[in-house]
């Protein structure tokens, strides 16, 4: 049985930027995914400063546009205009970003094994076992998104999961779509978001609520919007695991990053940035267990308590107060630059409890 460093199951954002990093310095790393990329992953593919800040490879080819003006609707005809020269929200498709992530990861050293899903954990995560066959390993990284086969093999799944429901769709169009992007906040416990991509809108709906069928209001949404599809539309449904609640992310050799550890932003959903941020964390904690310079990986979870734990709690609580005066939320923002330079500060990572997006030793 072969036995690697580090054996990461889940090829997406945070599987594959831990991977990368990891064999950046030197550790064997096998990655399993049970599919093959590119694969769809449904998403809005919006990358916030705090994403694509973290990307240290060219990734311009990807981006389908770049939006630095966004209307923000609440109840009623509250609406604003967020805009900056500054701060810019590129658009990508996430099938094209995820499949360059691991392509980076693979010329990194990294071995790569598509179309291998992963049956059990077993030993504690000492033995990971596939459909092929068993491998050894001394570190363990769950990198397999909601539901994590990984999460639940080792005691380590949320018992009391929080997450947006939502549907989403990217069509084409007759005309133009512009760059400005739509974030509509009349919507029960959410928003509806309509983001241009050159030819294409990727549109979509997401809600704390449960009890609501998503797609007529998606459709709603599209016709408000003024937004004709040039042919029939593909839905596709899923769930975001929200962040800002604290629990372990380690258990003895192994750890959770991305939406395995339920790290999207409670705000708006974002879930990529936090994806590649516990990612690099995760790397680290690793590099050093493997140098002995600690017994386990319980510094993992101690670093995501004192930093983007943090950083999601405080926006739960920004959400919470949106969620339930969304009408005043939006009239407020709309009535003080200073509260819409904060806005944009917080999208960019330049202002968090924690500080950790503008850490130097992180960024680097």
């Amino acid at each position: 049985m072969k036995t690697y460093d580090t054996i990461i199951v889940g090829g997406g954002p945070s599987g594959a930027t831990a991977a990368r990093g990891l064999a950046r310095l030197g550790v064997d790393v096998l990655l399993l995914d049970k599919m093959s990329f590119p694969r769809q992953k449904p998403c809005g593919g919006a990358l916030s400063p705090k994403t694509y800040g973290q990307v240290d490879f060219d990734i311009s080819d990807l981006v389908k546009a770049r939006v630095r003006r966004t209307r923000l609707r609440g109840p009623g005809r509250s609406r604003l205009y967020l805009q900056s020269r500054e701060v810019e929200i590129w658009m990508v498709c996430r099938e094209e970003l995820d499949l360059r992530l691991l392509e980076q990861a693979s010329q990194a050293g990294v071995l790569v094994k598509q179309r291998e899903p992963v049956e059990s954990v077993l030993e504690g995560g000492r033995i990971v076992r596939t459909t092929r066959e068993e491998y050894r390993t001394r570190t363990l990284v769950g990198a397999d998104g909601h539901g994590s086969l990984v999460a639940k093999a080792l005691g380590l799944g949320n018992p009391r999961p929080r997450y947006f429901r939502s549907i989403h769709l990217e069509c084409s169009v007759r005309e133009s779509c512009g760059e400005e992007a739509v974030l509509d906040f009349a919507y029960p416990g959410g928003y509806a978001w309509l983001f241009p991509k050159g030819e294409v809108y990727n549109a979509g709906i997401c809600t704390k609520e449960r009890g609501w069928d998503l797609r007529p209001m998606l459709e709603g949404f599209l016709r408000k919007e003024g937004v004709v599809p040039a042919s029939t539309p593909t839905y596709h449904s899923w769930p975001i695991p929200l962040g800002g609640r604290f629990r372990p992310l380690h258990h003895g050799m192994a750890v959770l990053v991305g939406d395995a550890a339920g790290l999207a932003d409670p705000l708006l959903g974002e879930g990529i940035a936090y994806a590649l941020m516990s990612a690099r964390l995760a790397a680290r904690a690793i590099e050093r267990y493997l140098k002995g310079e600690t017994k386990n990986l319980s510094s993992y979870s101690e670093t995501m308590g004192r930093t983007l734990r943090r950083d999601l709690w405080g926006l739960s609580v920004g959400a919470a107060l949106l969620y339930r005066f969304p009408r005043l939320f939006v009239a407020f923002l709309g009535a003080s630059p200073a509260l819409q330079g904060v806005a944009l500060s917080v999208l960019s990572g330049q202002r968090s409890p924690s500080g950790i997006w503008t850490e130097k030793e992180v960024r680097d």
